[in-house]
C-alpha cells in the first residue's frame, strides 16, 4: 500500500474512478488512498499494477503533449518565419515597382522639362547681339532678365546666349575648354572682358584716329 500516494494527485483520482469511488478536487491525497484501500474488493497487488498502468500513461500523455507544443511552436516559428519572408520578398517586389514608377516619373520630368526648355527661345524676345551697335554688359543685364522671367534654368543660359552671339564670337567660345565654355558666369566674365577691347577696336575703324585723318589727306594735292 505504500506505493499509493508517491505520484501526482491527479493519477490517485484516476485510480479511485476505476474502483468506482465517489473522490472530489477538494480531497487530500491520503484522504483518496484511506477510500481506495478501504474500498470493497480491494487488492493489493492489482490495485499497484493499475495505479502503475496509470501512471505510465500519464507519463506518456505528458510527452505526447510536451511534443505536440514543441511542434506547434515549432510550426509557429516556422510560419512566423515564412510570413517574414513573404514580407520580405513583397517589400522588395513593391520597392522595384516604385523604384521602376519614380525612374519612369523622373524620366517624364526630364523629358517634359526639356521639351519646355526647348521652345523656349530668347530670340523672340532679345535681339542678337551686335558688337558695333550695343554695349555687351548691358546686353548681359538684359539677357539674364529675360532668362529669368521666361523661368529658363541658368545651365540653358549659355545655349540660348549662342544663338544671339555673332558667329566670329560663337567661334572664339568655342576655343576654350569645354568645362569652361559651358559655365555661363565664366563666359559672362570671358565676354565682358574681350568684347570691351574688341569693341575699341571695331570704335577706331569705325572713326579714325586725326592721325589716320592727316595719313588719308596726305594723298590728295590742293
Amino acid at each position: 500500500m505504500a506505493f499509493l500516494g508517491k505520484e501526482k494527485k491527479q493519477d490517485m483520482l484516476q485510480l479511485a474512478e476505476e474502483f468506482g469511488i465517489n473522490v472530489t478536487l477538494n480531497m487530500t491525497v491520503s484522504s483518496i488512498k484511506i477510500a481506495i484501500t478501504n474500498s470493497e474488493g480491494y487488492e493489493e497487488e492489482f490495485v499497484k499494477n493499475l495505479y502503475e498502468t496509470i501512471i505510465a500513461n500519464g507519463k506518456r500523455l505528458e510527452e505526447l503533449e510536451r511534443a505536440e507544443k514543441i511542434r506547434l511552436k515549432e510550426l509557429v516559428k516556422e510560419q512566423a518565419l515564412k510570413e517574414k519572408e513573404l514580407q520580405l520578398k513583397f517589400d522588395l517586389e513593391r520597392f522595384k515597382i516604385e523604384s521602376v514608377f519614380r525612374v519612369n516619373d523622373e524620366s517624364n520630368d526630364s523629358i517634359n522639362t526639356c521639351s519646355v526648355t526647348s521652345n523656349l527661345n530668347l530670340k523672340k524676345l532679345i535681339p542678337d547681339f551686335d558688337p558695333n551697335q550695343s554695349d555687351i554688359s548691358l546686353y548681359l543685364v538684359i539677357f539674364e532678365r529675360q532668362a529669368k522671367r521666361a523661368s529658363i534654368e541658368k545651365k540653358e543660359w549659355v545655349g540660348q546666349l549662342l544663338g544671339l552671339l555673332p558667329l566670329e564670337i560663337v567661334q572664339f567660345i568655342a576655343r576654350e575648354p569645354e568645362e569652361q565654355a559651358e559655365n555661363y558666369d565664366y563666359l559672362k566674365k570671358l565676354l565682358l572682358k574681350k568684347i570691351q577691347v574688341k569693341s575699341g577696336g571695331l570704335s577706331a575703324k569705325i572713326c579714325p584716329t586725326p592721325e589716320k585723318i592727316r595719313q588719308h589727306l596726305e594723298g590728295f594735292h590742293f
